[in-house]
């Protein structure tokens, strides 16, 4: 039965239609897609875990001064579920709709009519998708297949043809990365970012960015030099290296090319994604580039969903920037104001309109190479906060967009805030041809509710590493290693103990412990006279060439100088 709850409060005229109406579909539990197989869903189409429920909601309002007459149609492609119904509204009267479904397993198609007469007040249809959920652990990477529901789009003379997704790739199943985190967040490396790595969101995705070649720029190469060229992947790849309780890595090695695929001076560069279970990670790039060539290597990117505008996910206030002493600014939208030192530390939050913030820590910012202002309309007015393009992700054919994009509602598209180059933490000639640069930066996203303080222990936990020393014979303390996010032991002669000192400079959070060629497992942990509970922290074993590795991550706040005992068998 359809359920009419009315209200009786008069409404005021608000636009010039006499009937008002609005229809939503949502799931019931409402699962991150990619978790059901699936990425950047438009919002006409709904990804529903078997056994959930459809939710379809529905308000009515009668504007005028008069009754109305209307007929209300649900139609289905499931022979047992549909309905005809008609309303009667007094004047001013407000209803609302609301039913539920259960749906099999399987592709479906769910509409809404609402008529007065002849004529359609409102119409509305969803693509049902029911998948069944698998099994998985918390923490963890996985090779996956992450479908595009929507055809891909080509560009060819001034108009784009459509593609399935199966006949544009017809890779096998294991062909996409996907890392989750315990608290629900979920990174992917997927086909159709060229395997640029994208926080799958909700509702959006967001990147980090890529390395990109800003200049010199010979006039034989097309468009811009970037992995975003690469939409075949003829030179993009990601592997998983490590994947355990306590931490995974990921590899993604990519060619700067540009429109036509010509690699830029033979340049390549390689990613290493060190992630862990409080989802928080770093990101370490090494760049095999040609000397005195400027790259890029940082923008705030947003990724959005067929028919998603960027004011439907970036909120006018959507970046902060925050130093180790707590000094903030907020950036807004549109005609960002950007004042923010470079060459010190920076914390910097993006407060999508999401459950989960991504954040990034910067050990120092050289020089921001743009701050991207949004699109007008020839009479002036804004349509877009920020930059707005739709040549990536997954459409092919088409150069970089400098305008107001078309064809966004049938195609993915991304919006883009800031542009920076970081300093590097290392540079060095291989070769009179041949430069290797290292940048690192922290990486992750925290819930919307959380604190700015969290974001400070972590960035401060990162650049401003406790004293370590060992306490046990046989075990060195190397210190420190700020592209892991790990403070690094080397084992000689192991026991079945091994205590550690740590001296913190500033308040630790959740440290992580790599023990070189130690290949034990851990029975107990003991943080000071305090014996740890096995939710509080998680071990491996990896295994790098001929040698073994234990790395421990522990879930603790350390303020003092504390002894750290770790159990072995």
């Amino acid at each position: 039965m359809l359920s009419l709850f009315l209200f009786t409060a008069a409404l005021g005229l608000k636009g010039e239609k006499d009937i008002r109406a609005e229809f939503t579909c949502q799931a019931e539990p409402e699962e991150n897609p990619v978790d059901l197989g699936h990425i950047l869903v438009a919002p006409s189409i709904i990804v529903l875990p078997a056994g959930g429920v459809l939710k379809l909601e529905g308000k009515i309002e009668n504007i005028s001064s008069s009754e109305r007459r209307l007929f209300l149609e649900i139609i289905s492609s499931l022979k047992d579920i549909g309905k005809r119904e008609e309303i009667l509204l007094s004047p001013k009267q407000r209803i609302e709709i609301r039913e539920e479904f259960a749906l099999p397993l399987g592709n479906h198609s769910l509409k809404v009519i609402l008529r007065e007469r002849e004529n359609t007040v409102e119409e509305k249809e969803w693509e049902v998708i029911v998948e069944s959920k698998g099994e998985f652990s918390p923490f963890g990477a996985v090779y996956c297949d992450l479908k595009y529901d929507f055809p891909v789009l080509f560009y060819k003379e001034g108009k784009f043809e459509k593609r399935e997704w199966e006949e544009v790739w017809g890779s096998g199943p294991y062909s996409d990365v996907l890392v989750r985190f315990p608290g629900g967040a979920r990174l992917a490396f997927w086909r159709g970012t060229s395997y640029i790595p994208i926080w799958a969101l909700q509702r959006s995705g967001f990147s980090y960015e890529w390395v990109e070649v800003i200049s010199p720029r010979s006039p034989e190469f097309v468009d811009c030099i970037e992995p975003l060229m690469d939409k075949e992947c003829r030179y993009s790849r990601v592997a998983i290296v490590h994947n355990n309780p306590a931490r995974v890595l990921i590899h993604w090695r990519y060619a700067l090319c540009d429109f036509n695929y010509r690699i830029y001076e033979n340049e390549w560069v390689d990613e290493y994604y060190y992630l862990y279970p409080d989802g928080i990670g770093v990101r370490t790039v090494i760049g095999w580039l040609a000397p005195g060539v400027k790259h890029e290597m940082n923008e705030l990117i947003t990724v959005l969903p067929p028919a998603i505008h960027p004011n439907d996910v970036l909120p006018s206030n959507a970046v902060d920037f925050l130093d180790l002493e707590g000094n903030k600014k907020v950036v807004k939208w549109p005609q960002p104001h950007l004042e923010w030192p470079t060459g010190k530390p920076s914390i910097i939050r993006v407060k999508l309109k999401e459950r989960y913030h991504p954040i990034m820590v910067v050990p120092a910012i050289s020089e921001f190479t743009a701050v991207w202002d949004g699109w007008k309309n020839e009479k002036g007015e804004y349509v877009s906060p920020c930059y707005w393009g739709n040549h990536w992700p997954v459409t092919r054919n088409l150069q970089t967009v400098g305008h107001i994009p078309i064809g966004w509602e049938e195609g993915p598209a991304h919006a883009s805030l800031i542009s920076m180059i970081h300093q590097p933490v290392n540079e060095e000639d291989i070769t009179s041809s041949l430069h290797k640069t290292i940048w690192t930066h922290l990486i992750g996203v925290v819930r919307e509710e959380e604190s700015d303080e969290r974001l400070l222990l972590f960035a401060s936990s990162w650049l401003k590493p406790a004293e370590m020393e060992s306490k046990s014979p046989g075990i060195e303390a190397k210190g420190f290693d700020i592209l892991q996010r790990a403070y690094i032991l080397n084992c000689y002669n192991p026991s079945n103990a091994i205590t550690i000192r740590l001296k913190p400079r500033e308040t630790l959070i959740n440290p992580t412990f790599l023990i070189l060629n130690l290949a034990r497992e851990v029975s107990g942990v003991s943080v000071g006279s305090e014996v740890l509970e096995s939710g509080t922290y998680s071990w491996g074993i990896e295994e790098e060439g001929n040698r073994k590795n234990l790395v421990l991550w522990l879930r603790q706040i350390i303020e003092k100088p504390t002894e750290i005992k770790i159990e072995l068998r």
